[in-house]
Order: structure tokens, then sequence, then C-alpha cells
């Protein structure tokens, strides 16, 4: 079931609803279709603070950004749109801004609050999962001209190799790893008991190398000869290279972090590009029925695993869900 509580009063009997959550976009966004009697006031105002509720689960909490209104002499329909609490992270600009710390080293935490007090915002908390080592002197710069709040802060939080995410109550969520994983399996199989109803998948390794090398200030001279350092069998590592060895040998990606590093953390950031390219490569959509796993407590969510079992894309085994849309309409269900 579909509900938006406005102000503390809850609505439902929409004709249709879409609510989308992804790690993509960073901020949640959400679409009704509401009928009204004519000449009736319609509750609902642009502006107001929302939440979406989802089978009696928040699962977004922001501000209602638009309202379109068609009518006839029968009947009034109305669209309903808006997007969670970091959206004002997401538009608004700091390029410019002076961000300044006075202590040596800085916290991953300190930078987020700082950039929301920049902005007058208080009701997002930031929620960090993992540990997340602290920037030092210099490593800290103002934002570019036209950079938003949020690129800002993905833009430090790639340099430790942590993701971006929002929770239910639209606060910032920070880890490395998924959140968890779904012991329900999606098969392809019409007498699972979560039968995949439709499915889409693209493969596309033309961003993908073979070898993914960090030159550091001091593995300059590795570059000119990448063989001279026996590969790490186990890590799959061959000094500060990574190697993918599902991409030809011919292809390299060798680059230079932004701020000096030792092996270990070029080791890191080898791998994290990686792991990136190599998740960016398979796009796979899939429908399934319901907005709940039928073996699991928590709905569908956004950087956690799925097992998939799919005959036909040939795709046997565990994959993150990226993003995820929850769809509603009187006619279909959901």
């Amino acid at each position: 079931m579909f509900a938006m509580e406005v102000d503390g009063i809850k609505y439902d009997g929409f004709v249709s609803a879409s609510v989308s959550r992804s790690l993509e976009n960073f901020s949640g966004i959400f679409n009704f279709s509401a009928t009204n009697i004519p000449g009736e006031p319609f509750p609902i105002k642009i502006g107001a603070t929302c939440k979406i509720v989802v089978d009696d689960e928040i699962i977004m909490d922001g501000f209602i950004e638009a309202i379109n209104v068609s009518y006839d002499i029968d009947q009034h329909l109305i669209q309903i749109s808006g997007r969670d609490k970091t959206a004002d992270l997401v538009d608004s600009q700091i390029g410019g801004v002076n961000i300044e710390f006075t202590q040596p080293n800085v916290s991953f935490k300190s930078l987020v609050e700082k950039v929301l007090s920049i902005l007058g915002i208080s009701n997002i908390e930031f929620i960090q999962r993992d540990e997340i080592k602290d920037f030092g002197d210099g490593e800290i710069e103002s934002a570019s001209s036209g950079q938003t709040a949020f690129d800002f802060l993905e833009t430090y939080a790639r340099k430790r190799q942590i993701v971006l995410t929002t929770d239910g109550s639209g606060n910032i969520v920070a880890r490395k790893s998924p959140e968890g994983t779904y012991s329900t399996i999606l098969s392809s199989k019409k007498n699972s008991k979560a039968t995949i109803l439709s499915a889409s998948f693209k493969f596309d390794v033309s961003k993908r190398f073979n070898r993914y090398q960090v030159i550091s200030s001091d593995n300059l001279s590795s570059y000119t000869d990448v063989k001279s350092k026996p590969a790490e069998k186990s890590a799959n590592v061959q000094s500060k290279i990574i190697i993918d060895d599902q991409i030809r040998k011919t292809r390299l990606y060798a680059f230079v972090p932004d701020q000096s590093c030792d092996e270990t953390q070029a080791t890191d950031q080898a791998k994290w590009e990686a792991a990136y390219r190599q998740s960016k490569s398979l796009v796979y959509n899939v429908t399934v029925q319901g907005f709940k796993p039928e073996n699991d407590i928590n709905i569908w969510l956004p950087n956690n695993i799925v097992t998939i079992l799919d005959d036909y894309a040939a795709l046997y085994g565990q994959m993150l869900i990226t993003g995820v849309i929850y769809n509603y309409s009187v006619d279909e269900g959901s």
C-alpha cells in the first residue's frame, strides 16, 4: 500500500504512484497522481513536508516540489512530485564558498557537517557505517565554480573509497560495503517464490581495462615497466596494479591521484577504480511483484545484495541493487 503523510496527516487512495531511490541520483524522487471532486479544495500544498509510506514503512522524508493540475467538468487530475530532504544538497552550488578548518586533521563527518552548516540544513544527520581515514593538512580545498554541495562531498568520498546513500529519513549514510544481503532469490522460473516478471540487461566492457595503475609520487618509475615486480596472486595485485583478467591485456588505465599516497592507499584506489568500472559494465533491470521479498523483513532497498538466477540472461550469482522503483496503479497494483 502507498500513502503520503503531509504535515502529520496520512493520505491514500491515489490513482497511481511511483517512488525511486538509487545510488546514482542520491536524492529520492516521488510522483503521485490523485483525483479530486470539482469545487473541493485540494488539501496538499506545494512546499509542504511529507513522508512516503510503503507497506507501513517510511521510505522517504522530503518536500513536495511540484503540483500539476488538469481538469474537466467531471473531475480534477492532480499530479504531485518531490524529492527527499537531500535535494538541497544536490541542487545548491557552493563554488567559491570558503571551506576552512583550523585543525590539522579533518574527519569526513566534520566535512559533511561543515557543508550542511553552510546551507543552513539542520534536519539531516550523517550516519557513518565504516571507519573513514581523516584528511590531512592541505587535502581539503574549497569547491570549484559551479560545483554542487553533493558533488563536492562525493569527490572526497571517492578519495576514501566510500559510497554515499540516503536512508528512509533522508539522512546521509556513508559506507564502504553493501548494507546487507536478501535471502530471497530472484528466479526466471515461473514456479519460484520470487519470479522475475520481466527483465532487460546490457553488458558493455568498453570502459573497462585489464590493468589499473595508480602512479603515486613514490611510484613514478614503475610506470615504464609494469612487470618489474611479481604479481600477488592471492590479491590479484602487481605492485600498485590491479588486474581485471576478463579484459584483454592490451588495455591499460594509469592515473595520478589528487594527493600523494603510500602503497596501501594506491592499491586501494586502483581496486576502487576497477570495481567501480566493473559494476558499471553490466546493467540488469528486473520487475517483480510487490514491494517486499517473501522471505525477508525489509522491503527492496538500494545498496543491498540479491541473488539472481536468470536462465535467459545466463546470470547466476549475487548482484548489487543500485536502484529501486516502487510503482503502483489502481489497475495493475504494485
